[in-house]
């Protein structure tokens, strides 16, 4: 799902009716549009828009916030194959969901 169809499924579901001038699908570009005080707009929390020195704010969501799923693909027989599981291995033990241990 693209992100803007995301987003939108979320406003509907919080019962919100965006007035829509711009469609765009830049990130930086909505938010540098935003800094200058064009809007405002639901992105997704990526940490190159905290670190740009624009004037924007960050405001949690309420309900339950949407989530961007990604996927991963590669040919079995690319003589790079063994990179590609090596890779994907490690993004497994990086996002993997923390399970707190009993002590």
């Amino acid at each position: 799902m693209l992100g803007g169809q995301l987003a939108d499924r979320y406003l509907r579901h919080q019962g919100l009716t965006p007035r829509r001038r711009l469609e765009i699908n830049g990130l930086m570009s909505i938010a540098a549009m935003v800094d200058q005080g064009l809007g405002i707009s639901l992105l997704p929390d990526w940490s190159a828009l905290w670190s740009s020195g624009l004037s924007i704010q960050k405001v949690p969501l309420p309900g339950t916030a949407p989530v961007r799923k990604s996927g991963f693909v590669w040919s079995a027989r690319s003589p790079r194959a063994p990179l590609a599981r090596m890779f994907l291995e490690q993004a497994e033990a990086l996002f993997a969901p923390k399970v707190k241990r009993k002590r």
